[in-house]
């Protein structure tokens, strides 16, 4: 059985080093594969992938790096390769790119998905991100920050 951990770094776009305590909670559940939401590439990333590496971790990628955006980053026991799955949306801004990394691995086949879906301000920019034209019966768009939500309809 493969064990994946998934932790969301709440970095929100800046780099910001990662507490020591992350690190000894990684260690403690032996994850097979990590993934990193709304990781930031900062000045420590390189004491963090020694850090993995000392685990097994040794396979290690991260999503484009853009100023101000949020990234993703996989480290796995087995190697793997990145790209076979794009993003929602060809048409998704660069915020939609760099929080989004696919992942294929082999033995056992799979494919793991690791996405944080951008905070974005207006429907348009969600249905751009998702792919969604508007135009479909019963299509919904939920949007908004986490202190407020406002469901989407077409023709709203």
């Amino acid at each position: 059985m493969t064990r994946i951990l998934s932790w969301n770094l709440n970095h929100r776009s800046r780099p910001k080093r990662i507490p020591a305590g992350v690190v000894d909670a990684i260690r403690q559940l032996h994850p097979d594969i990590l993934v990193l939401n709304e990781y930031v590439q900062g000045t420590d990333h390189r004491r963090l992938w020694d850090d993995l590496r000392s685990m097994g971790l040794g396979f290690i990628k991260i999503s484009e790096r853009r100023p101000g955006h949020n990234q993703v980053l996989m480290a796995s026991k087995r190697d793997f390769i990145v790209g076979a799955v794009p993003a929602p949306s060809v048409h998704c801004d660069s915020h939609g790119r760099t929080n989004f990394l696919a992942a294929s691995f082999r033995e056992p086949e799979f494919t793991l998905i690791g996405l944080r879906a951008p905070a974005y301000e207006s429907a348009r920019q969600v249905r751009a991100y998702w792919g969604i034209d508007g135009n479909a019966e019963g299509d919904r768009v939920t949007e908004g920050r986490r202190d407020r939500r406002h469901e989407w309809r077409p023709g709203e």
